[in-house]
């Protein structure tokens, strides 16, 4: 999703994408109170809610927006128009509705989106994409524009699949490879690490 000149403007802001290979894994809970412990540490931080038509960003920092991500595309739309500032002092874009115009956008919308959030680097010294779950094309941009990827899974067999995808799909595409995992829904250490250690094998095994 980013272009070069929307790469270089990001240069000096952190950006993290987190994902998930399946959904309700707990991704967004994790991605918001990232959020507010960081801004409790009193780092600027903006939430982009990527998960385009299913955003709930919103819901969980208890507040609302008229606008929302895709509404960019408009070329009367400006950046601050689409940011709320919420009660926690976290900065966050909603995602809001429209999955079909998101699989859709052309070429020029692309680009004219591309430099608008470009103009987010002045707002934040730290950026959290909140992806949608998968490897369609949205997230995948989303990724491979990020500093570090954090992937969430559960002990759950489907969501460990589906977090191998993601690994594999990073692996192949990735210029620069930073991948940290979040074993959510655990209840004790050890299963975490059990977990863990069952896709870095297969990483190491498969990935190359």
């Amino acid at each position: 999703m980013l272009s070069s000149a929307q790469a270089k403007a990001w240069a000096d802001v952190r950006v993290v994408a987190i994902t998930s290979g399946k959904g309700g894994v707990g991704k967004t809970n994790i991605a918001v109170n990232l959020a507010i412990a960081l801004r409790d540490k009193g780092y600027r931080v903006l939430v982009i809610d990527a998960d385009l038509g299913m955003a709930n960003v919103d819901v969980m920092l208890g507040t609302s927006s008229r606008r929302h991500l895709l509404d960019l595309l408009r070329p009367e739309v400006k950046l601050d128009d689409v940011i709320v500032e919420t009660p926690h002092g976290v900065q966050y874009i909603s995602g809001g509705s429209g999955i079909e115009k998101a699989l859709e956008y052309d070429r020029a919308e692309k680009l004219l989106l591309q430099q608008k959030l470009a103009d987010c680097a002045a707002r934040a010294d730290v950026i959290l994409v909140d992806t949608g779950a998968g490897l369609g094309r949205n997230v995948m941009d989303f990724i491979l524009a990020a500093d570090e990827v954090i992937l969430v899974t559960t002990p759950e067999p489907t969501s460990l699949t589906d977090a191998y995808a993601v690994m594999k799909a990073y692996s192949i595409y990735a210029a620069e490879k930073n991948l940290r995992l979040v074993i959510n829904r655990v209840y004790e250490p050890k299963e975490s690490r059990e977990v863990a250690l069952k896709l870095q094998r297969a990483a190491e095994k498969f990935l190359h």
